[in-house]
C-alpha cells in the first residue's frame, strides 16, 4: 500500500510504498529535490528517521534495517540516493516510523519536512496489513481459466469423417 508525501517546500514530492513479500519492506521514493533546491548531480540525501512510540515520541528501532545506522540514542539514518528500502522482519515491524529528509550538495545542507513543517509519519504496520489484505483479495479474484471448456463450441460441431488408417506417404520421385 502507498502513501504520497507532501513537502513543506513546493517542488519536491515523494511516495512511500509498504509491501509484505515475507519481510515488511518500506520503500521511500523522492522526486524533484535537486531541481527544487538548485543542486547538482553530486547531491545526496538521507532519511533521518526513528520509530514512533504510542505517545508520538521518537525511539530507536528494535533492529536496524540493512544500510541504516544509529546517529544517537533514538535516531537513525539511511542513505537513500532519492530512493531506499527499509526491510523489517515480521517480528520487528514498527507500528509507525517518522522521518525528515537530509539533503547535502554544492556546499549546502537542507532539512526537508512534511507540509506544515512537521515530520513525515508512516503507519507501517497499518499499511503492511492493508497490503496483505489487497494481495489476498487479488489472489481470491484470480480464478484459473479452463481453456478446454472455454474453447469448446456451444453446440455439437459437425466434423468430416476421417479415415482410421492413413496410408504411408510415398517419397517424391
Amino acid at each position: 500500500m502507498a502513501k504520497e508525501l507532501k513537502f513543506e517546500r513546493g517542488g519536491p514530492s515523494g511516495r512511500v510504498e509498504v509491501s509484505q513479500p515475507g519481510n515488511v519492506d518500506v520503500k521511500v521514493s523522492l522526486r524533484g529535490i535537486r531541481g527544487a533546491l538548485h543542486l547538482g548531480h553530486h547531491a545526496f540525501c538521507q532519511l533521518h528517521w526513528a520509530v514512533l512510540d504510542e505517545n508520538g515520541g521518537w525511539c530507536a528501532p528494535t533492529m536496524q534495517p540493512q544500510g541504516s545506522n544509529p546517529v544517537d540514542a533514538v535516531a537513525s539514518r539511511i542513505t537513500c540516493s532519492f530512493e531506499c528500502v527499509m526491510s523489517f522482519p515480521k517480528d520487528h515491524v514498527p507500528s509507525k516510523i517518522t522521518f525528515v529528509v537530509f539533503v547535502s550538495g554544492d556546499n549546502q545542507e537542507h532539512w526537508l519536512k512534511a507540509a506544515g513543517g512537521g515530520n513525515f509519519e508512516i503507519p507501517v504496520a497499518e499499511l503492511a496489513e492493508e497490503a496483505v489484505k489487497a494481495a489476498e483479495a487479488a489472489a481470491a479474484a484470480a480464478k484459473p481459466v479452463d481453456l478446454a471448456t472455454r474453447l469448446a463450441p456451444a453446440s455439437a460441431a459437425r466434423l468430416a469423417e476421417r479415415p482410421k488408417d492413413w496410408p504411408e506417404r510415398s517419397a517424391l520421385a
